[in-house]
């Protein structure tokens, strides 16, 4: 299966089938339980284990937990919010981990302190467990690292206080390997402590792989003394039992041997394979000299060069954690294909693909290449082994780059859990593109490299051009990366590739034929005649042929384009890509009448703005990508002005540019945690909270009812009403408001007659002083 780190594809149903083909693999190993999903948000790319993060930016990864419904299953929409939900023998019990902040530590250093702020950590670092706990994710596993000084394996007031008791999470709590251990310094140093620290602060399951007759006399010890009461006990247990019988593995105790051939199934490859085509990233696409892109790339010609360390190895794509803790090297360790194998199967079969791993630059130059694809990048690594404070592309690669880039045109494909440094080498390549780790499916490269199909991935995570500007994310004040998040340059499923598709349905067309009339022996019909006919059965076969016809034609106009010398002309001050330069203007639009934007307002207002007010010309979006620099002024304008040329393809890339520059001047936007910290006031109404509530909520972005119906439940604190949610079970915020109308009307009725009631005692006080 493919080891995929970096999607950004905005793809749920691409998310949840991942997620399914995964729980299929490890329930026909007979294991009904994975550590997945990682919902850390790495803030540091020196963290080791930055790529088991999906990225830096808290909303894609609670996009992310969708793997969860794909894991365990989709949630029933009747179902018992933050319970622990299996649906049936092919699913598998998910772990959220690793909780919480692991990915904040300072520097980067795996297993470190976080220091951060309520804001940060409930803000950042929390949410995308508030969205496991909702898909009813089973367990949650708790980080090695700590938050400001205390151990999170110690952390009764994050683990118990606030994960069991205010976000109700009903699942189990699992430590980490040896995670109590590592409660002390050094490991091991104070073990009773150690455990009694653990199991207090909240941890219902325990990794003990070695010492495991130490831990069992210790909490024994421990228990019997009642420096650990039973009612901790109970509660681990309960937690435990809840999600085994969630599983049915009391009536199911044993392993399913007939899930044994969804081991390396192709249909899960297949999924596999198309995960690494949509979280591919085109970071480069040609220089200021070309007409148009580098990529995709011409499959006919006489002979190519593939080069690097990285082209030929499939424990390189793979990364760590694969078959061995820190990965491998090699092509012996499982099934799979390396993206040079992907290559020698895309292109077509005339071309000659040649393999060099590290050329010298004399055979590149001379030896009448057409192009070179350069492969790259880190070797596998996994947890401390892989922090790293320089970040620097590893040798040979930078060696190899320079020895290739600098004699021949070329596309340099990265293998990395993270973004390297690259800015010293970006201006020699033709191509840029950030591969993260293809796993076991390197053919996935080869098929967008040659337009099968086209790039469409953005990067979740800011990719830096230097170290010391490290950490640096989305939102940052000085934030000036090498390529932003968000950003990725698009293009389309190559023309040849639909011209050959075509071509082969008409020949598999005309095979047939000749084998029917073959098999009829004397009954066939002269050529002519058999022609006739054919045209009247197979009346679409003409219809292929002249679309055929057309798109050559715009190839060869495209092309004809291409070499214009006054082509060139409107493009030398422009960033967009030539099919938006070259396309008209309709005969009646108008451009839009809006504020120009300076840069000091919200960069989102006025892109909504902007919509609004083009949607209702109903234009393309060629059209918006030409129209949005008219309203922009001073600096703005400025900035528009020295982007690079050539490097924007849709008014998707454009606003995403634009968002990430100004993003200094967006209103400022409440998280979930603000409404979790909102309680109902002693002797407050419940009129006025929901007001209050839906207030703020007003505030939050990207809410759904379900987050909302968590946090309104946290907060209100009126047991009347609480015991009618129960009964009622409100699925959307619309349903619970209405449910509680009746109730603060009655409210409403009893506080009037209250303060009736007061005002005539106060009259009658007044009318009979004493």
């Amino acid at each position: 299966m493919v080891i995929l780190r970096f999607l950004i594809s905005g793809d749920p149903d691409l998310i949840r089938r991942i997620g399914s083909a995964t729980a299929r693999e490890v329930r026909a190993t007979g294991i009904p339980y994975t550590f997945a999903p990682c919902v850390a948000v790495c803030r540091d790319p020196r963290w080791g284990r930055c790529y088991e993060s999906y990225s830096e930016d808290p909303k894609i990864v609670k996009m992310m937990t969708e793997i969860i419904s794909g894991l365990q299953g989709e949630l029933p929409n009747n179902s018992y919010v933050s319970h622990p939900y299996i649906e049936g023998k092919n699913k598998v019990a998910a772990c959220a981990k690793h909780y919480v902040g692991d990915g904040g530590t300072v520097k980067g250093i795996n297993e470190n302190d976080t220091v951060v702020t309520p804001r940060v950590l409930f803000g950042i670092h929390m949410p995308p467990y508030y969205v496991s706990i909702i898909k009813g994710v089973s367990t949650i596993m708790v980080s090695y690292s700590s938050v400001n000084g205390v151990k999170m394996h110690a952390n009764e007031r994050l683990v118990t206080r606030f994960l069991k008791k205010r976000l109700h999470f009903e699942g189990f709590v699992i430590s980490d390997w040896q995670g109590l251990d590592r409660i002390t310094s050094p490991p091991h140093a104070n073990y009773t402590y150690s455990i009694q620290a653990a199991i207090l602060a909240g941890i219902d399951m325990v990794m003990v792989p070695y010492n495991y007759p130490e831990f069992i006399d210790g909490l024994t010890d421990l228990v019997n003394k009642n420096v650990i009461p039973m009612s901790r006990i109970d509660d681990a247990v309960s937690r435990i039992l809840r999600v085994k019988f969630t599983l049915g593995l009391f009536e199911n105790p044993m392993a399913d041997n007939s899930l044994a051939d969804m081991l390396g199934a192709q249909e899960n490859r297949d999924i596999a394979r198309e995960a690494v085509r949509k979280s591919l990233v085109l970071l480069k696409n040609g220089k200021p000299t070309y007409a148009g892109g580098f990529l995709p790339l011409i499959k006919k010609q006489p002979k190519i060069l593939v080069v690097g360390t990285h082209a030929d190895n499939l424990g390189y794509q793979c990364g760590g954690w694969t078959i061995e803790w820190q990965g491998l090297s090699g092509n012996d360790l499982t099934i799979g294909t390396t993206i040079l194998k992907g290559i020698q199967e895309t292109v077509d079969p005339s071309t000659k693909v040649e393999f060099i791993e590290n050329p010298d630059p004399a055979t590149v130059r001379f030896s009448s290449f057409s192009y070179a694809i350069v492969v790259v990048g880190e070797k596998p690594y996994a947890e401390t082994n892989g922090d790293n404070m320089d970040l620097t592309l590893p040798d040979p690669g930078p060696s190899i780059i320079n020895n290739t880039c600098s004699n021949i045109k070329c596309v340099v494909v990265v293998i990395s859990g993270r973004p390297l440094v690259l800015e010293p080498y970006v201006e020699s390549m033709d191509g840029l593109v950030a591969a993260w780790l293809p796993g076991t499916e390197g053919k996935g490269v080869a098929e967008v490299l040659f337009g099968d199909y086209g790039f469409t991935g953005k990067l979740a995570r800011t990719w830096f051009r230097r170290v010391d500007q490290l950490p640096m994310n989305i939102g940052d004040p000085n934030y000036d990366p090498l390529f932003p998040f968000g950003f990725g340059l698009t293009t389309e499923p190559s023309v040849q590739t639909e011209i050959s598709l075509r071509r082969q349905r008409y020949e598999r067309y005309a095979e047939g034929q000749a084998q029917s009339q073959e098999n009829k022996g004397g009954n066939a019909k002269p050529e002519s005649q058999s022609k006739g006919i054919a045209s009247r059965r197979v009346p679409h076969l003409k219809r292929e042929m002249d679309q055929m016809r057309e798109l050559m034609n715009e190839m060869r106009e495209n092309m004809r384009m291409a070499n214009l010398v006054d082509d060139l002309v409107p493009r030398t001050d422009s960033p967009f890509i030539a099919s938006i330069n070259n396309h008209p203007l309709p005969l009646k639009f108008k451009m839009p009448s809006l504020d120009s934007y300076d840069g000091t307002r919200d960069p989102f207002d006025h892109i909504a703005t902007f919509k609004t007010t083009m949607h209702v010309q109903r234009v393309l979006d060629k059209i918006m990508c030409k129209a949005f620099p008219t309203t922009l002024k001073g600096p703005a304008r400025v900035w528009f002005s020295k982007m690079p040329l050539y490097t924007v393809s849709s008014f998707e890339e454009l606003t995403k540019l634009f968002v990430n520059n100004f993003i200094g001047g967006q209103r400022h936007k409440c998280s979930l945690s603000n409404l979790l910290i909102i309680e109902q006031r002693e002797n407050e109404s419940l009129r006025s909270f929901i007001t209050y509530f839906n207030g703020e909520a007003l505030t939050v972005d990207e809410m759904d009812d379900k987050l909302l119906l968590v946090a309104f439940h946290n907060g209100v604190n009126s047991d009347l009403f609480i015991h009618k949610l129960y009964e009622l079970e409100p699925q959307i915020m619309v349903e619970l408001v209405h449910s509680a109308q009746n109730f603060m009307n009655i409210e409403d009725v009893i506080i009037a007659k209250k303060r009736k009631r007061v005002e005539q005692m106060e009259a009658d006080l007044s009318h009979h002083p004493e």
